[in-house]
């Protein structure tokens, strides 16, 4: 409602909860589980993940029996919640179950508002576990939905789409959206995964340009914020992170717990050797093999004569690194590589 887009939280959580409870008495389902889910929401924009939890499973729990939970499209309302606490989490396959069934019920409700953000969040989910053929479609269905239909989103919505922009190397049209969404964001304090969402956003500025104790002192204070409520999502997002993390636990002079902080960089160490490569269109073997002697320097030529083949086979494969890259040359085939950790 109205107080959810000034940010007036306490009466929008009122708002909320005047109309679960007065939904629920009346049997309305639509009335009782969109107004749970969006106070649940509400909770999560205040850090309140637990809380937001625990009111999903309750809500789900008071569903009457005769109800099929696997077929009732209302309850899109609180799966979708219960998606975005889950990859906060880090337990993406029950993230991924909740929000498939939420699409699935948005979908039947024509719910276009909800169905977006749903898509979005499962497309950082697919992309988190390497399957970024399907991140790149389920983020160009969510963005042929907003080019038929333009529909207000929310902050947290704005921020995955903005995410996915730069995964998916949409550069182009995340610097187009990127200063607006600064804008609101700065009005947005009082909003804690935006908060933790900034500081991690700075870090890793800081960190690419070289700012390692600008960098330490940002990822700290997100570490501060999301303890509590054991975020993880929001630092493995980004991997300059694991950088910085590494740098603090040395140090010991963070106030977060040793264990949060081994916690976050243990996840880092598994995802990193079940990655796959960060691309759309992955590189193939041939592909990578010569990636890599152009690291070295090496002419075609010289890459030619090493691997036994005709120059013109090298060109066609350089040709290929640079389209599936989106770059112009070997020199900047070789940094984005880099970028993207497949160097």
């Amino acid at each position: 409602g109205l107080y959810t887009a000034i940010m007036d939280w306490d009466s929008a959580l009122s708002y909320f909860r005047d109309g679960w409870n007065t939904g629920k008495i009346a049997g309305n389902f639509i009335s009782w589980l969109s107004s749970a889910g969006s106070y649940s929401l509400i909770l999560i924009m205040q850090g309140k993940l637990t809380e937001a939890f625990e009111i999903c499973n309750k809500i789900i729990g008071e569903i009457p029996e005769s109800i099929s939970k696997d077929a009732f499209p209302p309850l899109s309302f609180i799966y979708f919640p219960l998606g975005k606490i889950l990859y906060e989490w880090n337990r993406l396959n029950e993230a991924t179950e909740y929000l498939s069934k939420s699409i699935n019920f948005s979908e039947q409700m024509e719910n276009k508002y909800l169905l977006i953000s749903e898509i979005y969040q499962l497309a950082l989910i697919k992309h988190r576990q390497g399957n970024i053929k399907d991140a790149g479609h389920l983020f160009k269905r969510a963005q042929n939905m907003q080019s038929q239909t333009p529909i207000f989103m929310d902050l947290l919505t704005e921020l995955n789409q903005l995410k996915l922009m730069l995964k998916l190397n949409k550069e182009n049209q995340f610097k187009e959206l990127l200063p607006e969404y600064l804008k609101n964001i700065e009005k947005a304090e009082n909003i804690n995964i935006l908060k933790i969402e900034k500081l991690v956003m700075k870090a890793a500025t800081y960190f690419n340009s070289g700012d390692k104790q600008k960098a330490i002192e940002s990822i700290k204070f997100a570490l501060d914020s999301g303890e509590s409520e054991n975020y993880l999502g929001s630092f493995l997002d980004e991997k300059a992170v694991f950088s910085i993390l590494s740098e603090i636990l040395q140090e010991q002079t963070a106030k977060v717990s040793k264990e949060y902080l081994t916690r976050i960089l243990e996840i880092f160490n598994k995802e990193k050797k079940q990655s796959f490569q960060p691309l759309v269109e992955p590189l193939s073997e041939r592909e990578l093999e010569i990636l890599c002697f152009l690291a070295t320097g090496a002419t075609n030529n010289e890459i030619a004569e090493k691997l036994f083949v005709a120059i013109g086979t090298i060109k066609k494969h350089t040709n290929s690194i640079y389209s599936k890259l989106n770059v112009a040359n070997r020199t900047q085939a070789v940094q984005k590589a880099k970028e993207l950790g497949i160097l």
